[in-house]
């Protein structure tokens, strides 16, 4: 691991970070029901995620050190999206009913996945 690989996951990491943080404070002042912020910051990571591993497949085995990657992949996106924020969440929304806990479970899984997979699969083909 080199130091500038380092430096590319620190400030990857900072910005993402920051973004989640802004959006976060931004959608609070709205008083959401539903952890949307989190919901979206979890998609559009993915998305994101989707697109780097398209534009640089078939390669991208040979390239998981590329600086894009790391900066964009392990930097920003693992410091944006956040898994812990949507555990504590979905226990959250798991007092207020089954019904709404197992709907943020599926919204999120099933959104993720399509986001990665519509990002991914849309830059295959150019």
């Amino acid at each position: 691991m080199s130091l500038v690989a380092i430096l590319l996951v620190i400030v990857g990491g900072a910005m993402g970070a920051v973004a989640r943080f802004w959006i976060a404070t931004a959608w609070a002042k709205r008083k959401p029901r539903f952890p949307a912020p989190t919901l979206f910051v979890n998609v559009t990571g993915s998305l994101l995620l989707g697109a780097l591993f398209g534009a640089l497949e078939p390669d991208v085995t040979k390239v998981i050190d590329a600086p894009v990657l790391v900066f964009a992949g392990v930097g920003f996106c693992g410091a944006y999206t956040t898994f812990s924020s949507f555990c504590t969440e979905w226990l959250g929304l798991l007092d207020e009913g089954i019904g709404k806990a197992m709907a943020y479970l599926g919204v999120t899984v099933v959104g993720c996945g399509v986001a990665f997979g519509a990002a991914f699969w849309t830059l295959q083909l150019f």
